[in-house]
């Protein structure tokens, strides 16, 4: 086997794993459960890249009227499917593991909790080798044109196909995981142990599919392919049985701050934000002079699962995009302008819908005006957010004749009842 074809899919998987995991590295914070599913999930193009360069290699030397290893050659069958699958395998895995270098030497840098999660990395060395040996075996069966073709199809099916495996058994999950969220051990270990268990029988069955060549084949030929059975019978009874994959992370760690007698607390892999948040907070409070229309006493990310309590505003920090505080912001000028209190409110509960819409885009104006006023341009808070603009333009009337409106009105902003006649 020529140099070029080893170089080409080491090469080939390296690269395709780092731009499919580059994006981590652009994340606010250091993210070790990203990263850890990053092994995974960065194989959605590296993976059907490695299965198309092993059918090919397949199909290139061991078809049945093989010049280069015929079917009576002392070395057909397991030995040059071992072979072959060696450097084949070697080199994907050496190219993934080169692949994630720069995610990994970011994360190492940044991360200010947890750790790197091998069991979940070593299922997706599985899920690699899986992806080589069934793309060689595919070459084993058909002839080479068609083998690369069909390996690529099936690598890309098997992938898109995770609502039907389930995240117990699908290669990829097709989404990144985060801090607060752990993927559960016992699953992580049995897809560990299902893919390079599935990616042994592949090879053996490859092995055998190559011993038995022949220019015609006969049904007894194809009896090899029930090895196939056991991983399938493995497999649908770990869709059915199997517990959930992902789960909310139990006692999740917690860094803290006060604000202006507002606590604002973050998941300790995010304690980077902190000082930023909290300089954020006190900029969005201080537009309204520390006196914000409903009471807030504590600013908790999400990523801790707070209990919904009066006075709290959870935040879904938008942290892999690069102006996640100007959506932090938002939310937090949203609370302040009564927008919780509009969002139950509609024709559904009887209420005037011209009235209801009204009374929304009051609240989604001073949402804009506060977030504006501190410095923010949330995306969330956008004109064109499905409501009737309020004819009150906020932003043409002095931050004074604003704030003095906010507070003069501060029981119907929190209520989600005032209506744009009555800002005059």
């Amino acid at each position: 086997m020529p140099g070029w074809v080893i170089l080409s899919v080491g090469l080939g998987t390296a690269v395709l794993v780092a731009v499919s995991s580059w994006p981590l590295t652009t994340w606010a914070y250091g993210d070790w459960v990203s990263v850890s599913a990053a092994t995974r999930e960065s194989l959605v193009y590296a993976g059907p890249w490695a299965a198309g360069w092993c059918a090919w290699t397949a199909g290139r030397y061991l078809g049945p009227r093989s010049l280069l290893c015929s079917p009576t050659a002392s070395r057909s069958g397991a030995p040059v499917v071992r072979a072959h699958l060696a450097w084949l395998c070697g080199a994907a895995v050496t190219g993934h593991v080169l692949g994630l270098v720069p995610v990994l030497s970011s994360t190492t840098g940044r991360a200010t909790a947890g750790g790197f999660d091998w069991l979940v990395a070593l299922g997706s060395t599985g899920v690699l080798l899986s992806f080589c040996a069934l793309g060689y075996l595919t070459g084993c069966v058909i002839a080479r044109v068609a083998s690369v073709i069909a390996a690529v199809v099936t690598a890309f099916a098997l992938i898109l196909f995770v609502d039907t495996w389930g995240l117990a058994l699908a290669p990829l999950w097709l989404s990144i995981s985060a801090a607060g969220q752990q993927e559960t051990p016992v699953v992580a270990a049995f897809r560990a142990v299902f893919y390079l268990g599935f990616a042994f029988i592949l090879a053996i069955t490859a092995g055998r599919w190559v011993a038995d060549r022949a220019t015609v084949r006969t049904p007894a030929t194809y009896a090899t392919l029930t090895l196939l059975m056991l991983p399938v019978l493995v497999g649908a009874t770990a869709r059915s049985a199997a517990p959930p994959a992902l789960t909310a992370e139990s006692n999740p760690p917690a860094v803290c701050t006060e604000v202006q007698g507002v606590s604002v607390c973050l998941h300790r892999a995010k304690a980077a934000l902190l000082s930023t948040l909290a300089d954020d907070v006190n900029a969005i409070l201080s537009t309204v002079d520390g006196k914000p229309a409903v009471p807030l006493t504590h600013i908790v990310d999400a990523s801790l699962r707070p209990a919904p309590e009066p006075g709290l505003v959870s935040l879904e920090l938008q942290t892999e995009q690069s102006d996640w505080r100007d959506w932090a912001a938002g939310d937090v000028a949203g609370y302040l302008a009564g927008r919780p209190a509009c969002s139950p409110q509609g024709d559904l509960t009887g209420g005037d819908v011209d009235t209801v819409q009204g009374r929304t885009a009051v609240s989604l104006a001073f949402a804009a005006w506060i977030a504006r006023t501190a410095g923010f341009n949330p995306p969330q808070l956008a004109a064109d957010q499905g409501v009737a603009p309020t004819p009150n333009n906020l932003d043409a009337r002095s931050e004074r004749e604003v704030a003095a409106l906010y507070h003069e009105h501060s029981t119907e902003l929190a209520t989600c009842t005032l209506t744009p006649d009555a800002l005059g």
